[in-house]
């Protein structure tokens, strides 16, 4: 998903903190949330983010009930500690709203 080319002057953190920002989040959060489009039909569990973004799982349990608070995304727990994370609909028309014309 390549978001709105304001961002294309900017190094990686500084995007990551611009699209953060335009989203009202935090970049940790914002990665969470990038890193649930990139999974495919917007759903993966913590494990996979969590080694998508090369991080903890514990980083990804630490932002998970501020992003399911705020309503971007939907949680279900699962044994061994694992979540099954899914953006809502509210988050994924976010992101499409976000998307240059004619990339969806």
């Amino acid at each position: 998903m390549k978001l709105c080319s304001q961002s294309d002057k900017l190094g990686e953190d500084e995007r990551r903190r611009f699209w953060a920002t335009v989203f009202g989040l935090i970049g940790p959060e914002w990665m969470i949330i990038v890193a649930l489009a990139d999974a495919g039909e917007f759903t993966a569990d913590s494990a996979a983010i969590s080694k998508m973004l090369n991080v903890d799982q514990t980083f990804v349990h630490a932002h998970v009930r501020r992003l399911e608070k705020q309503g971007h995304i939907q949680c279900a727990r699962r044994h061994g500690g694992i979540i099954e994370l899914s953006l809502t609909t509210a988050a994924v028309a976010k992101l499409t709203a976000l998307l240059p014309p004619g990339k969806t």
